[in-house]
């Protein structure tokens, strides 16, 4: 019996299932797909990228920040059941790591969040995330640069699903894509660059670090500025603050990014923010002694209802 169409006299049951990364880089979940429903709804957002680490300099020299992190786009499709397989494969992508001090290092990106027709765990990666095969690719956003040389350069935003990339997806009867944001370049020298959330997505780049002058003088990392049902996330201060971390909310689903650090002409540059589900962490400060870590991208996830 085919029952992909069925539809209940009754009531109609909705199932519901989120997927977030398990820490391990290409770790697929499977997916089953409910009896009895004839529609699935997915939703889909990438790792967003890293903040960069905040640069080293001596007192009285120029400091430089380090750059944010990018968001991940967010992409959506609803498709009949009918033209899905009983099982299919998940992975969402992973958040990029700030960069550290100990090595001076840009932020990581973030990776992409996948949900492919592919065979798993016979099949190969290259097989899961061949176009062919692929019902929704998500990009993640781009890591912000290391302040170790000079100002930390802005992460790039997470692309969204392109009809080259995701042809499995051209059975959807809807598709929607908004592209991410990107990151900031940070103070050189002076305050970090401040963002706003959900200026255009649901999700959004982090604050960048602040740098020092050659008064000398400290300056504050970049805020992000609420915008909707989202709060101000407060950049560090001047003086080596720490960034705060974003939030994530649903119901509908929004984040914002981490916010900047400060920096620290006599002593260790502040930490940046972790960013909020999808969006770019912030950027560390500078220091005299050392700079300030960038802070985590958000995770990506994967939503899947099904009725």
């Amino acid at each position: 019996m085919i029952d992909q169409f069925y539809i209940s006299g009754r009531q109609t049951t909705c199932y519901s299932r989120l997927f977030v990364p398990t820490g391990s880089a290409n770790q697929w979940s499977e997916y089953v797909k409910p009896r009895n429903t004839s529609m699935l709804y997915i939703m889909a957002c990438g790792g967003a990228g890293g903040g960069g680490y905040g640069g080293t300099q001596a007192n009285g020299a120029i400091g430089y920040g380090g750059g944010s992190g990018g968001s991940s786009g967010l992409c959506r499709i609803l498709i009949s059941s009918f033209f899905l397989p009983d099982v299919f494969y998940v992975q969402p992508g992973q958040g990029g790591a700030g960069g550290i001090n100990s090595s001076s290092t840009n932020g990581v990106d973030g990776t992409s969040s996948y949900v492919s027709l592919g065979s798993y765990p016979a099949g190969s990666v290259a097989n899961l995330t061949a176009a062919a095969n692929t019902i929704i690719y998500c990009q993640g956003g781009g890591h912000g640069g290391s302040g170790g040389s000079g100002a930390g350069t802005a992460g790039n935003a997470g692309n969204v699903s392109v009809v080259t990339s995701m042809i499995a997806g051209g059975y959807a009867t809807n598709f929607f894509a908004n592209v991410g944001n990107v990151g900031f370049i940070a103070g050189a020298g002076a305050a970090g660059t401040a963002t706003t959330a959900s200026s255009t997505v649901p999700t959004c780049g982090g604050g960048s670090g602040g740098g020092q002058s050659t008064t000398p003088a400290n300056f504050a990392g970049g805020n992000v500025t609420a915008s909707g049902r989202l709060p101000t996330i407060t950049a560090g201060a001047a003086g080596g603050g720490n960034g705060g971390h974003g939030v994530t909310l649903f119901s509908p689903f929004m984040s914002c990014g981490g916010a900047g650090a400060g920096s620290n002409y006599a002593a260790t540059g502040g930490i940046g923010g972790d960013g909020g589900w999808g969006s770019g962490g912030g950027g560390g400060g500078s220091g005299s002694v050392n700079g300030g870590n960038g802070g985590k991208g958000g995770d990506g996830f994967v939503l899947i209802l099904a009725w």
